[in-house]
């Protein structure tokens, strides 16, 4: 499989794994805000990972799995997602006002 070529406009192979994976954690708060930080830092790291071992023991898909890129991706992911969680939480809170107490939203009016 032919390579793509190189340009010189692009950052570095790491910077484009850790963009990536700080854009996934975002989209895993955005999907998923009520799930446990952590769960969703192991499930990503775990994809990091299977892509890495998939380049490395595919020869077909003519890549090269390294452990410096699985590295990016945890970093990443340890950038991402705490700030995501935290993005989230604010804007939660900031809507919440707007939001009727459960027991006015039940009570009778007369």
């Amino acid at each position: 499989m032919p390579q793509p070529p190189q340009l010189a406009a692009l950052p570095s192979d790491k910077l484009q794994h850790l963009a990536a994976f700080a854009l996934l954690s975002a989209a895993a708060v955005a999907a998923y805000p009520a799930a446990w930080r952590w769960r969703q830092g192991l499930g990503l790291a775990a994809y990091g990972a299977a892509i890495e071992l998939a380049q490395l023991l595919l020869p077909a898909l003519n890549r090269s799995g390294e452990l410096r890129d699985w590295l990016a991706d945890l970093a990443g992911i340890a950038v991402c997602l705490p700030v995501a969680h935290g993005l989230h939480r604010r804007v939660v809170r900031r809507r919440a006002p707007a939001l009727p107490r459960p027991r006015e939203r039940h009570r009778k009016t007369s």
